[in-house]
């Protein structure tokens, strides 16, 4: 689901639980593209840092919404949740058991 899409339709908490769940679903499939992405054209390429500014400007969109709602704790950064995220992700390819409990895990941290 589109980030635009989650904001009309989906009430606050759960639109930030679809964000994580589909971030962690699409940083577990890229991720040995990422790998092969950053040594052809480098981190610092214009085609990854447009990627990650549509990535944190999602998740900002969908966290500030959560926190309006107070159903997101105040100090919870967008750069927190894609770090944790990805970081779940770049382990090794996750179980779908696992990916759920990871998923759990997180949101349980950012859930105000």
């Amino acid at each position: 689901m589109r980030t635009e899409q989650l904001l009309v339709e989906a009430d606050p908490w759960p639109a930030v639980e679809q964000f994580v769940e589909a971030l962690l679903e699409y940083a577990a499939t890229k991720r040995a593209l990422f790998a092969e992405l950053v040594e052809a054209v480098g981190r610092d390429s214009e085609l990854l840092t447009h990627s990650r500014a549509v990535i944190s400007g999602s998740a900002q969109a969908v966290l500030d919404r959560g926190k309006e709602a107070g159903v997101v704790r105040a100090d919870v950064q967008a750069p927190d949740v894609v770090r944790l995220v990805g970081g779940c992700s770049m382990m090794g390819v996750l179980d779908p058991e696992q990916m759920q409990r990871v998923s759990a895990i997180v949101l349980a941290g950012i859930r105000a």
